[in-house]
Parts: C-alpha cells; structure tokens; sequence
C-alpha cells in the first residue's frame, strides 16, 4: 500500500514590533491642574476645556507585511486603567469619553477637575489584530499621572523647550549619516560639519528646562533628576550606561539612538522634596520604503566579476547610504538547465560577487535573480565581551545595531 508523504507549508511572517505612549493633545488643558485658593476654582477648568490624551500606537514588521504603521484604527479591546482598575469601575461616565473612531481611536477625553489630594494614574490597555497571523498582540502603555498643584505666590513649576512626545526618525538624522560616513572612511572627520548636523532631527536630543518659582525663572536651589518608567513603576538613571548623555538644572540630552520606545520623568527637588515634574516620552517611527537591487544589465561574454548597489527610495527622496539605517542582504538565484543554484552574498549597500560563483548555465535561457532583502535595523545597544562592555580609547562606550 502506497504511503502519502506530503508535507504542508504555510507563510512566515515577521513579527510585529510596536511602540506605544501616552501623549497629551490637549495644549490648553495638561495633565496637571492648578487649584486657586483664593476663589475656589481649576485652572483650567476641564469642565469647560477637557484634557485628551491619545494612546499613540505605531506597529511595524521587518518584512515589510504590516501596513497599519499607525494602528489606532484597528485596536480591539479597548480599556482605560486608572490606578489599575478599568475606568468604567472608578469614574462616572460623565467624567470622561473614549473615541471609537479612526485615527484617535482610543483617545480619552476627561471633564474631571482632580483635587489637590487627589492621583490619578492613567494607561491604556488594548489589542492588535495581527491580521497576517489572526493574533492578538497586547498592548499595555506607561502611566501617565492626572494631579493637580495649589496656587500660590512661591509654587514651583517646570516649562520645557520641546515637545513632550518626541518621534525620532533615524532616515532623516544627518548626524546618524555623518558618523556612518566617517566610520567608514567615506569623509574625514570635522567638529565645524558634525555640529551643523545636529538639529531637531538628530539623536543627540537636547531637552531644554526651565524652572519657576511663581512667576519668576530661577536656575539655583534645585536639583533635577530623572527617571525612567517601565508599567507602574520609575527607576532614576543618570549618565552611564544607557541613553542619558546629560543631566543639568537647565537641560537633559539624551541619545534616541539607544531607544526603541520609552517614558521617562523630569523631577525637580528641593532637598528631598518633588516640587515640580514633567513627563515626556520617546518613541521611533519607522517609514515606508521601496529597495531596487540596482542595475539590470545582461552579463556580457568574458564578464565574470559583477557589483550591484542597492537603490533605496523613502517618501519620494533616495537614501543616502541606506545601509546606515537597514540591514541589506544580498543572495542570487541562478539557473543552470533544470536546475537553480541559491548563494547569500555580503550585507550592505553594494554587493560584489563572481557570476561563475553563482551557478548561472552558459545559455540565454538561464537566468540569474539578484535580490537585495532590506529590514530596520534596532536601535543601538552596548557592546560587551560577555562579561564586561566594551570602551574605545578614550573610554568611551561602545554602541551599535
């Protein structure tokens, strides 16, 4: 009797990487109220101008399958925790509304004043639908804080000279593609080129503070420190090991290049008292992009060696140096008659190869495929032996993806 020796097949897909935060959108009415005791009221009054805060979810898969990059409209499950019990259990439905609907779907609306002795810890807890896989891919963001701060003639009060949602583009870093040129021996070095890179767009991202006592700006007689959120919980990093490259009273540099996504809180003291704080988060955005594996001439007689260099087209504009932000790989698929031959080749922008290496017949009727396969590299992380990172000869830390 015959034995049925077939096997079954299905796709593989990448799987999906998400970032997620909490971003407030509501510029006139912010986390934080202000209660004057001199005439009872909320500054401002949320009855009147309510805070919104949208659950920013972005999603991206390696392969390129996944095409809701922002994945607001597809979220299923929709909850909002405050202090870690669904809202509909803790305020009353006139207190606030969810969004249903596109773009802003998840955003929270809130209409509740918060008294002074009032916390309010807010996340947001939902479901991708994986469509490629028919998988629900959880999310769960940090907290974000609602409270409230009496008004007087000597409270404290923080301003920063950035945005509190900060989307870091690594496509559009001039100085992420100035240090991959240098590195390279593509250009020498020079401090006057390398500081006309860092703006708006690049990793090193300097978030300027200011500190208020009423109404006066005051830049002595506080400390400020930082902490780094993970769920419910804050852990306060300082300059080392990990993305804080600067901590001042006036300022705080970080390096998006070691972020994927993240929270943090800017805490000033006084002594050992908070007296004021902010909150921001930091977060990648991963653009569209189209790969061409670059010349399409036939191979000549007697031409054995052969260099294709990968053409890499992002928002209408070619990237310069792609490698710099995506791993490329490069394989051939040759035919030889009946058969074909598949060889990987080298990573990166160009790929040099041998056509004898391939397998390519020696007919007008074999073909040989050139692919270059392209995905986001991570974010940047440190090199270490196993045991111990790794430093440079000024002992500086060594960093790479």
């Amino acid at each position: 009797m015959a034995t049925n020796n077939a096997v079954r097949i299905r796709r593989s897909f990448a799987p999906l990487n998400t970032a997620k935060s909490i971003v407030c959108v509501s510029g006139g009415s912010p986390t934080t109220q202000v209660y004057n005791v001199a005439n009872s009221s909320y500054e401002p009054n949320r009855a009147n101008t309510p805070c919104v805060l949208h659950p920013d979810i972005t999603a991206y898969a390696s392969d390129g399958t996944w095409k809701y990059q922002q994945a607001n409209a597809i979220l299923a499950n929709m909850v909002w925790l405050v202090n870690g019990k669904d809202i509909s259990k803790v305020w009353a439905a006139s207190d606030y509304s969810i969004n249903q609907d596109g773009a802003t779907r998840g955003d929270l609306t809130i209409f509740r004043n918060v008294a002074v002795a009032e916390r309010f810890a807010l996340r947001f807890k939902a479901d991708i639908v994986d469509y490629r896989t028919n998988v629900n891919v959880p999310i769960l963001t940090d907290e974000v804080v609602l409270n409230t701060v009496s008004k007087s003639d000597d409270a404290y009060s923080m301003a920063l000279d950035d945005d509190e949602t900060i989307i870091y583009n690594p496509m559009l870093d001039r100085l992420l593609l100035y240090d991959y040129k240098v590195a390279h021996g593509m250009i020498a070095a020079s401090d006057a080129v390398r500081n006309a890179c860092i703006d708006e767009k690049a990793y090193l991202r300097k978030i300027p503070l200011h500190i208020y006592k009423g109404a006066k700006s005051i830049t002595s007689g506080y400390t400020i420190k930082l902490y780094k959120m993970s769920g419910s919980s804050m852990t306060q990093i300082s300059v080392g090991m990990n993305e804080v490259v600067a901590i001042s009273n006036n300022y705080i540099t970080l390096d998006l290049r070691l972020i994927d996504s993240a929270s943090y809180v800017i805490r000033a003291y006084v002594g050992d008292t908070e007296v004021c704080n902010k909150q921001i988060s930091v977060s990648r955005t991963y653009p569209k992009y189209s790969v061409s594996a670059g010349q399409n001439v036939d191979i000549s007689p007697g031409v054995d060696n052969r260099q294709q260099i990968a053409l890499v087209n992002s928002e209408g504009n070619i990237v310069d140096c792609p490698a710099n932000v995506l791993k490329l790989n490069w394989s051939t698929i040759a035919e030889n008659g009946g058969a074909t031959t598949t060889r990987q080749w080298q990573e990166g922008d160009t790929a040099i190869f041998n056509i004898s290496d391939t397998g390519l017949g020696e007919t007008a009727d074999d073909e040989l495929e050139i692919r270059c396969d392209a995905e986001y590299k991570p974010s940047f992380d440190f090199f270490s032996d196993g045991s111990e990172p790794l430093v440079d000869e000024n002992g500086e830390y060594l960093i790479g993806n």
